[in-house]
C-alpha cells in the first residue's frame, strides 16, 4: 500500500507540478463499490484518488485525466473529519490520522462507496 500511495503522489507531482501543503491529503482508493436499490452492491473498478486541502477547504477527486476540484465544509466528530461537499451529492470521512477513509458519491439513485487510507502530504 505503501509503494501505490508513493506512486500515485509521484504521478500527480509529475502531471500538476506542484507541491502539496501541510494541511493536503492524499486518499488512495482501495475497494469501491456501485449500489442500487435493484441490485445491491457489486463491486467497481478503481481508478482514482482524491486530493483534500484542509486549509483550502477543497476536495479534489483525480483520476489520470485530471482532477475535478470542488468547494468543501469541514467538521469534526469524534476522531473523524466528516468532509461535505454541497451541492455535489458527495461526503466523505476520515479518521483524523488518515488509516481510514470512506466517500460516498450519489449518481441519480445509484450509491458509489469507496474505502482507502490517506496520507498528510
Amino acid at each position: 500500500m505503501r509503494l501505490a500511495v508513493g506512486l500515485v503522489a509521484a504521478i500527480m507531482f509529475a502531471t500538476f507540478g506542484r507541491t502539496a501543503s501541510a494541511e493536503t491529503w492524499l486518499c488512495v482508493i482501495s475497494s469501491k463499490f456501485s449500489c442500487t436499490a435493484e441490485g445491491g452492491c457489486q463491486q467497481n473498478q478503481i481508478g482514482m484518488w482524491n486530493e483534500i486541502d484542509l486549509s483550502g477547504e477543497t476536495f479534489a477527486r483525480c483520476d489520470r485525466n485530471g482532477c475535478d476540484r470542488y468547494p468543501m465544509e469541514v467538521s469534526r466528530s469524534g476522531m473523524y473529519y466528516v468532509f461535505d461537499i454541497p451541492g455535489r451529492g458527495m461526503l466523505a470521512k476520515m479518521l483524523l490520522d488518515g488509516s481510514e477513509y470512506v466517500e460516498v458519491v450519489t449518481l441519480g439513485t445509484m450509491s458509489l462507496v469507496s474505502f482507502g487510507t490517506c496520507k498528510q502530504q
